[in-house]
């Protein structure tokens, strides 16, 4: 199973990453929601949970 992390931060990619292979799936990333829209298009993932966190400045 692919699981796609997307992130603006590329430090929590890169941990997540690691987290996530060490228990045997296949990691796809992105940093930006567009490249995260074209992964979705072309490597036809179809995401079975999507979880979005918007950051709020204070």
């Amino acid at each position: 199973m692919k699981i796609l992390i997307v992130d603006d931060i590329k430090e929590s990619l890169y941990l997540l990453e690691r987290m996530i292979k060490k228990i045997g799936y296949e990691v796809v990333m992105a940093e930006k929601g567009e490249r995260f829209k074209n992964i979705l298009y072309y490597k036809k993932i179809n995401p079975k949970i999507i979880s979005l966190i918007k950051k709020r400045k204070i």
